[in-house]
């Protein structure tokens, strides 16, 4: 029996972010590069996907149409609190630094990169998630 993409690839990832195109354009690359990748461009596509199954990592706009990424994050580990989560935005990484105390002050795994980033850094940090 051959085992399904999903089941072959050893880390998960969904992307949450409204950017459409952001969203396909990772997904593509982080397919090639192993990784099984899901993506919702709104906070409730991203809930289904979370119903269905869990995810190793989330990466996640912080900034949602109608709901912050951080509310969104810990809708996210109430189905699944092992999920780690890379949060992506344009905003400054001195404005995110309490968000990222709050969440490693409760034992979750979570990391910040700023828009626009590099893919090398992001699967950097996904490695990096992974391995934690």
């Amino acid at each position: 029996m051959n085992p399904t993409k999903e089941q072959a690839c050893p880390v998960s990832v969904l992307i949450v972010d409204d950017e459409r195109r952001l969203c396909e354009l990772l997904t593509k690359l982080l397919e090639l590069r192993g990784y099984y990748v899901r993506a919702a461009v709104t906070a409730e596509a991203a809930l289904e996907e979370v119903r269905r199954r869990s995810f190793h990592i989330v990466i996640l706009d912080l900034m949602l149409p109608g709901v912050s990424g951080t509310t969104l994050y810990d809708r996210i580990r109430e189905y699944h609190p092992e999920t780690k989560c890379i949060f992506i935005s344009g905003k400054p990484s001195f404005l995110v630094e309490d968000v990222l105390r709050h969440y490693k002050a409760s034992h979750a795994r979570v990391e910040f990169i700023r828009k626009p980033f590099d893919i090398s850094e992001l699967q950097e940090c996904i490695e990096a998630l992974a391995r934690s």
